[in-house]
């Protein structure tokens, strides 16, 4: 998820169904993208604890 570009979370959004929106409002990609990195410390900052 965290090597995902914008269109590819967008198609993959569009497909959830009653999930669609999800993606962005709960900033998927963004948490995947602090958590591939290995930035705990970053992602509690803003998301909270894990």
């Amino acid at each position: 998820m965290a090597a995902l570009s914008e269109s590819e979370a967008q198609s993959i959004d569009a497909q959830l169904g009653n999930f669609t929106g999800r993606m962005g409002r709960d900033r998927w990609v963004e948490q995947a993208r602090l958590l591939a990195a290995g930035d705990k410390a970053g992602f509690e900052a803003i998301f909270g604890k894990l």
